[in-house]
């Protein structure tokens, strides 16, 4: 059974506001080198989504300058994210898990999609927010190239549920 966009859309933003909640008291406590940047540019990341998730939302007005500039912030951090998971870099106050480097193909490309959304989100920051117009393709929620038509909230769905599927992958529980 297919879910709805928009139940599928709330879900995304509902967990990834979630995950952000968190993550500037827990990160960077004992962390140096390529753990701390990566820590860095995940809480950069982390920050740029819940902005733009804000404004999708409704909560915040939406600023198509702001969204395109966040974007262009993640899509810049999400294509170094493999750089900075050098093997034997998943001691504490790391909380990688051993599934990246088992996995290192599938994780460098999950970094290398959310760089494709964003960049879409970059290109389609100033779409307009409904489908009129929009002709879909059967692949293209998952093409970011053919995503930077749609309105920015489903470009950012896909970012969420990107950044969500990773991190449940391969991010341990952050303890509290």
């Amino acid at each position: 059974m297919a879910v709805p966009r928009t139940k599928l859309f709330l879900l995304a933003l509902g967990l990834t506001g979630l995950g952000l909640g968190m993550a500037p008291a827990i990160a960077h406590k004992g962390a140096t080198g390529v753990v701390k940047d990566r820590m860095v540019a995940m809480k950069d990341m982390g920050t740029g989504m819940k902005a733009i998730g804000l404004m999708i939302a409704g909560r915040k007005p939406y600023d198509a300058h702001q969204v395109k500039d966040a974007a262009m912030m993640i899509r810049k951090h999400a294509m170094q994210i493999p750089k900075l998971f050098p093997h034997g870099t998943d001691k504490k106050p790391s909380v990688a898990k051993a599934e990246i480097w088992k996995n290192f193909k599938d994780f460098e490309a999950t970094a290398m999609r959310l760089a494709g959304f964003a960049h879409a989100l970059q290109d389609g920051a100033g779409n307009k927010m409904s489908m009129e117009g929009v002709k879909m393709t059967p692949d293209m929620m998952s093409d970011p190239a053919k995503m930077k038509h749609l309105p920015p909230k489903l470009i950012f769905a896909q970012m969420a549920k990107t950044c969500s599927a990773c991190h449940e992958t391969y991010r341990q529980e952050k303890k509290q």
